[in-house]
């Protein structure tokens, strides 16, 4: 489409109402994550230095997909391929395929103050 279309005409209803319905389930979605990393917090003898060492299976300074795999499989959850590359990508922030400490309490600590 033209850069000159009004915005409020740039995507039908339809789409409208569908990007609008993703921005509120994403919205929902980390609002549910925080109030988490919150409570998590809050938890007298949480330790996320022992939690990180915990998942660190291998020993590496950093968690990566078998020892991600590895601590959901242990605590009954099952994940597939993808979505353990997503939960890396998406706290893995130099892009090495692999946690580190710095990215994990990035990733643990509450964001929003909650």
């Amino acid at each position: 489409m033209s850069r000159n279309v009004p915005i409020s005409q740039y995507f039908n209803s339809d789409t409208k109402a569908q990007f609008r319905s993703l921005w509120q389930a994403l919205f929902k979605c980390e609002r549910g994550c925080e109030v988490l990393r919150a409570a998590l917090r809050q938890r007298p003898y949480f330790n996320i230095k022992a939690a990180f060492a915990f998942m660190d299976r291998s020993n590496y300074g950093s968690i990566g997909i078998d020892d991600l795999r590895d601590f959901l499989a242990n605590n009954g959850y099952y994940a597939t391929e993808r979505e353990l590359i997503c939960l890396i990508s998406k706290a893995d922030r130099t892009g090495d395929g692999r946690i580190t400490f710095n990215e994990f309490v990035d990733e643990f600590q509450p964001k929003l103050g909650y």
